[in-house]
């Protein structure tokens, strides 16, 4: 075999990024499905039984159920997505499927703004959220990030709509309190908020 048919045959075997986030996820909901669950319920502006989610936190996809949003990722076609913020051994995908951006800075809230400490994907890091009455920022396409991880195949850490932002690496340690102030959180070492809308009122009928 030639050295130019060698190459050629190495590259038909190459996976594509759809392929890889596909493997990507289907290697999560084998290995950690209870994660993969919780990522879809926080994204995921319904639920499936048609209702608000009130799980969702942060960048969302509004008019998604959990079950419809994991449907639209394996559909969708995706392309490599690199940044400087990635940290070694990530790879990042891109992908158009819309959603909603709901991440704020800590520092653009008044310092005395309550806001909560919160790990609902259970990554063993504190991120925080803050209920504010806004509807955040419209994206055209949605970020997906893996890794592998002590010998485990390559696995989904998440995906959002819109580019990805620094992951905390504030280790979560159990308190009794977590509702503390945006100044606070800032002396913890966290830099962002995950928006929560704030409801004016709950309609009758609405669970």
């Amino acid at each position: 075999m030639t050295k130019s048919s060698a190459v050629q045959r190495r590259a038909s075997h190459r996976s594509s990024p759809t392929q890889d986030v596909r493997e990507a996820i289907a290697n999560t909901k084998q290995h950690n499905r209870a994660y993969w669950s919780r990522v879809l319920r926080q994204r995921a502006g319904g639920t499936n039984r048609g209702l608000t989610n009130k799980y969702a936190a942060g960048s969302i996809y509004q008019d998604y159920s959990p079950r419809e949003l994991e449907t639209a990722l394996l559909a969708a076609t995706w392309r490599r997505y690199r940044s400087k913020d990635l940290r070694n051994g990530v790879q990042g995908f891109r992908c158009h499927l819309p959603g909603i951006k709901r991440i704020i800075m800590l520092n653009d809230v008044p310092p005395n703004t309550t806001v909560i400490l919160d790990d609902r994907k259970g990554t063993g890091f504190w991120s925080c959220i803050v209920h504010m009455r806004v509807k955040g920022r419209a994206v055209a396409s949605t970020i997906l990030l893996t890794d592998a991880r002590h010998g485990c195949p390559r696995c989904v850490l998440t995906f959002h709509p819109g580019s990805p932002i620094l992951q905390s690496r504030v280790r979560r340690i159990e308190r009794q309190d977590r509702t503390i102030t945006a100044k606070d959180a800032l002396r913890l070492g966290l830099k962002y908020a995950k928006i929560v809308s704030e409801q004016k009122g709950k309609k009758k009928g609405k669970g």
